[in-house]
């Protein structure tokens, strides 16, 4: 007769046990007692040791590849005694006009300069550029008075660069000077200067200095060449005349529009907003549904 305690200790005795499984002799139980006449099976789990987390180690992220920088490119040509061409330095003013850097473009017109290349007008313009791009507008300033000839790219990247830096009323003054010149007066150089977008930053600035009657003269001079019909250039007057609350201008621009788009739609939904004309918004917008 073995007690219950016992049994226990047989179970923790048992050295036949196997994976999953222990043997052990007993009987049927009666009254907690047992006996070893009927030998039995029981299956009791064992206990596993809890597999080990295995942690992926992050993946490995490739080298970046050396990059070289307009300075190494520079210092490199230097050491070696070697002249750059005008194409590298075209190249080099395209990228340092990418990365804005202020002072790699002071450092690349500065070595250009004692090169003692002489530089074509394209060069020149790309230079301006570069200085505008990078906030060096001073410097572009400098280098577009030092020129003795310009083209209507050279004022096109002045006129946008003071608007870009808040100069709004030099480039009213670029503006007009620039219109001065007697090589804007071909209309190839007029339609190069509406597709180029200066006319924009002109619009801009006449609405940031309140010049209304500037902007009126803009608008005329787009009429008589034929471009007032422009859905972008429309869009902007319509917001232009809207802003200077002159709604009877900005309605007269937008019937002059053949197919207005949703942006001219909406630049006269924002118009009546503005006025606080809700039933117009309503009406507009109601006419924009049957119309687009």
């Amino acid at each position: 007769m073995h007690s219950f305690p016992a049994l226990m200790d047989t179970i923790a005795s048992n050295s036949h046990a196997k994976a999953g499984l222990l043997h052990i002799d007993v009987s049927s139980t009666r009254n907690n007692t047992f006996t070893s006449d009927h030998p039995i099976q029981i299956q009791l789990p064992l206990l596993r040791p809890p597999k080990p987390m295995r942690i992926k180690p992050p993946p490995k992220k490739p080298n970046p590849k050396p990059v070289a920088t307009t300075s190494d490119i520079l210092r490199l040509m230097d050491s070696l005694k070697l002249p750059i061409p005008l194409d590298i330095y075209t190249s080099l003013i395209k990228e340092c006009t990418k990365l804005r850097d202020p002072l790699k473009a002071v450092e690349l017109h500065e070595h250009v300069r004692r090169s003692g290349l002489r530089l074509n007008l394209p060069l020149l313009n790309r230079l301006l550029l570069m200085y505008v791009s990078s906030g060096c507008f001073d410097h572009a300033r400098q280098l577009f008075d030092q020129m003795f000839l310009r083209d209507f790219n050279s004022w096109a990247v002045m006129i946008a660069g003071c608007v870009e830096n808040g100069k709004y009323n030099e480039a009213i003054d670029f503006y007009i000077e620039m219109l001065l010149e007697e090589e804007f007066e071909d209309g190839d150089n007029q339609m190069e200067l509406l597709v180029s977008g200066v006319l924009v930053c002109v619009l801009r600035a006449c609405l940031y200095t309140r010049d209304f009657e500037l902007g009126r003269q803009v608008h005329g001079w787009l009429w008589k060449m034929g471009y007032s019909r422009n859905v972008v250039l429309s869009s902007f007057l319509i917001n232009f005349y809207g802003k200077l609350k002159c709604f009877d201008c900005a309605q007269s621009v937008f019937e002059q529009v053949r197919c207005p788009n949703t942006v001219v739609w909406t630049s006269r939904i924002v118009n009546c907003s503005s006025d606080r004309n809700f039933e117009g918004v309503v009406s507009v917008f109601k006419e924009m549904g049957r119309e687009v």
